[in-house]
């Protein structure tokens, strides 16, 4: 090849390259849908299901990936860094305290419900849980008593302070079962491990506890009053998205789901 011809594919192959760069840097990046990872009381595992899908329908370009745990747990795991973006309580007062630690954004903090406790057994039960209420634990027929962990669950707390209320904690502390969160104390009377739990009302409104057991409400002078509410934590990448769902989550459509799960509406911030 001459010394012409040889410049000549140089040049060639010159262009053939940068015009390889130029269609490379021009080729469309697929879009990469926006995702958040939510911790989530486990009393709304039910509940959640069906807010995402709705949500889904407002904003299907939103990906949302929940965690499920007691609240104590799950506060626990963000004061040690794990990757949430949100956190959905129990109790609004641990969203807060993550806020005076500089975790949570104190002006993302939002109620969305409040919370009620029931007693749970299995529909099959001759337990007279609507004569007897709370107290059907001194049933002798009674030989478990599921609640969630009150170290970690600010429903095993109230559940506990309850049977303290009413005089009987300490007779049937032996019976006592303490479950790892809420959502577990009421599988336990599902399953046949207790024969009643002290629960949220969220759980024994969700469809397969509906079809398999009943409830009675814990009158609501004897419960310690828990609001339910979020924060945005400061480490997320992606706060517009957070607000997006907090915003669903105070939305009429939003509330309706929390409503029908038995989470009372209220003014609480």
């Amino acid at each position: 090849m001459g010394p012409m011809m040889a410049g000549l594919s140089r040049a060639v192959k010159g262009v053939v390259l940068v015009l390889g760069l130029v269609s490379c840097a021009s080729s469309p990046v697929p879009p990469v849908d926006p995702t958040i990872a939510v911790a989530v009381t486990s009393d709304l595992q039910f509940a959640f299901e069906e807010i995402l899908l709705d949500f889904h329908r407002v904003h299907p370009e939103i990906v949302v990936r929940p965690t499920f745990g007691s609240s104590g747990s799950l506060y626990n795991q963000i004061l040690n860094r794990a990757p949430f973006d949100m956190y959905l309580a129990g109790d609004v007062n641990y969203v807060k305290r993550l806020a005076e630690a500089e975790i949570a954004d104190p002006e993302s903090i939002f109620v969305h419900g409040k919370s009620q406790l029931v007693v749970f057994v299995r529909k099959t039960t001759s337990l007279p849980i609507e004569k007897e209420g709370v107290r059907v634990v001194l049933d002798p027929t009674v030989k478990k008593v599921a609640i969630a962990n009150p170290k970690n669950s600010p429903y095993g707390r109230a559940a506990k302070e309850v049977l303290e209320t009413v005089k009987v904690f300490e007779t049937v502390e032996s019976k006592m079962v303490y479950a790892e969160n809420v959502a577990q104390a009421a599988q336990m009377v599902d399953n046949g491990s207790a024969q009643v739990g002290i629960i949220a009302m969220t759980l024994a409104l969700a469809p397969p506890l509906r079809a398999s057991g009943k409830f009675v409400k814990v009158a609501e002078d004897i419960v310690p009053t828990m609001f339910q509410g979020g924060g945005i934590l400061t480490r997320t990448s992606d706060r517009a998205t957070c607000e997006k769902l907090r915003d669903y989550l105070l939305s009429p459509r939003g509330r309706a789901i929390l409503s029908d799960y038995g989470l009372l509406a209220t003014e609480e911030q």
